[in-house]
């Protein structure tokens, strides 16, 4: 994991406003957001999340892609859950308690992502009620989305 240092605050803002979880972001909370990103690059079969340990961030993929995987047992090891590529987010339980991750991620190849400190977003959302609405928005949209995809894959599988 490497942070890209050169990324100015006009590229960042740029970055997370095309992102598609930040649509339509209003301003003010635009500022929020920012405060709080950082860009991230991940080598092939790094990991991004580790299944049990704490939920401190989240990331929306910006170039990439990483295998979202759960461990069954020593003997059978990690089993892919779900692929994510560029416009997708990872995580997010740093909002929901108890804040562990109940999966693990993988880079498949180089990945980059904008990495969101999950601890002072939560701050953020305590102290604006309105920026807090708006990302449980965004983020019950994306569980429900993430839901009616694994719901299919069952169908298909």
């Amino acid at each position: 994991m490497v942070e890209l240092e050169n990324v100015g605050r006009e590229t960042l803002e740029s970055m997370i406003t095309q992102h598609p979880f930040w649509r339509d972001l209003a301003q003010p909370h635009l500022a929020h957001i920012v405060a709080c990103t950082l860009v991230i690059q991940f080598e092939p079969n790094e990991h991004i999340l580790i299944e049990g340990h704490p939920a401190e961030n989240f990331y929306l993929i910006q170039e990439g892609e990483v295998a979202l995987k759960t461990f069954l047992s020593p003997s059978e090891g990690f089993v892919e859950i779900q692929r994510l590529k560029k416009g997708d987010i990872l995580g997010w339980s740093w909002l929901v308690p108890p804040h562990y991750w109940h999966f693990s991620a993988f880079a498949i190849g180089p990945t980059v992502t904008l990495r969101l400190d999950g601890k002072r977003l939560r701050h953020l959302c305590e102290a604006d009620h309105e920026f807090g609405y708006e990302i449980q928005k965004r983020l019950l949209l994306l569980i429900g989305q993430r839901l009616r995809r694994t719901r299919q894959q069952l169908l298909d599988g």
